[in-house]
C-alpha cells in the first residue's frame, strides 16, 4: 500500500525459476517425437535386411527433415531395399515441398516436421527459449477485514517467469494508516507460456500447437505402418 492507503499493487513471487523446468519439459516432448520418427525408420531398415540387426549404414539412418532436396537425396531412404513407396512420401512431406501437400489432408505436416527437427536439434544444445508466461485469464476476488473498499483494480502486463512481477494494483479508500486493516487478495487465473521456436497463429495457443506436432507424428508412424502392411 502507498503511504496515505489509497493505492496499492500486488506482486507475485516465485520461489522457484520455472523457465528452466518448462524448457527441460518441452525439450524432452521434441526429443521423444524425433526419436519416434527415427525408429520408424530403423525397423524399416531392419525388416528390409531380413531382419537383421544393426542394418547397414546404422549411424546414418534417422527419419530425413530436409531443407532442400539435396540433402534428401544424400539420406539412406535413397537405396535399396529400402521401399521406394516409402521413400517418395517421406520425399513429398519435406519442409521445401509443401506445394505437394497443399491441397492434402495432411498439408501442415511439412512445417510441424520442421519444427520438431529444429527444436530437437536446438535442445541438444539447451537452446530452447520461453519467452514468456502471461496471464490471459484472470478472476479475483478482495476479502477485507476492517474499514475501507477496494475502488477500483487494474491488471498489468507482467511475466511469470520473472523471479517477481507487479501484476494488479487497486484503488482504495476508507481507512487510514493508523487504522488496522486487513487486505487478502485470492486469485485465479490462466498463464500462456510463450516459446520463441513455436510460432502460434493469432486464436491459437501453445497447447494446441504442441497437440498438432504430436498428432502429426502419430499420423507420420500410421502411414508407415499402412505402407509396410
Amino acid at each position: 500500500m502507498n503511504s496515505d492507503w489509497t493505492h496499492g499493487t500486488v506482486k507475485a513471487v516465485t520461489n522457484v525459476v520455472p523457465e528452466n523446468d518448462v524448457a527441460l519439459e518441452l525439450g524432452e516432448f521434441f526429443y521423444q517425437l524425433r526419436a519416434a520418427l527415427d525408429a520408424a525408420v530403423y525397423k524399416v531398415a531392419v525388416m528390409m535386411n531380413h531382419g537383421i540387426e544393426p542394418p547397414p549404414d546404422e549411424n546414418r539412418i534417422e527419419f530425413p527433415i530436409c531443407p532442400n532436396s539435396a540433402a534428401f537425396d544424400r539420406n539412406p531412404v535413397n537405396k535399396p531395399p529400402f521401399p521406394k513407396e516409402v521413400r517418395d512420401w517421406l520425399e513429398t512431406i519435406q519442409p521445401y515441398n509443401t506445394a505437394k501437400t497443399a491441397a492434402l489432408d495432411y498439408a501442415p505436416l511439412n512445417r510441424s516436421l520442421q519444427i520438431i527437427h529444429d527444436c530437437a536439434r536446438k535442445d541438444r544444445h539447451r537452446r530452447l527459449h520461453i519467452v514468456a508466461a502471461v496471464a490471459t485469464a484472470f478472476d479475483w476476488e478482495f476479502k477485507i477485514e476492517g474499514p475501507g473498499r477496494v475502488t477500483s483494480v487494474n491488471l498489468l502486463p507482467a511475466n511469470f517467469l520473472e523471479n517477481e512481477c507487479v501484476f494488479l494494483e487497486f484503488g482504495f479508500e476508507g481507512t487510514t494508516k493508523t487504522e488496522t486493516t486487513n487486505i487478502q487478495l485470492a486469485t485465479a487465473m490462466s498463464i500462456e507460456v510463450s516459446f520463441d521456436e513455436v510460432p502460434v497463429p493469432l486464436g491459437s495457443n501453445l497447447g494446441t500447437e504442441l497437440a498438432k506436432l504430436l498428432y502429426c507424428t502419430e499420423f507420420v508412424l500410421g502411414k508407415f505402418e499402412s505402407i509396410l502392411d
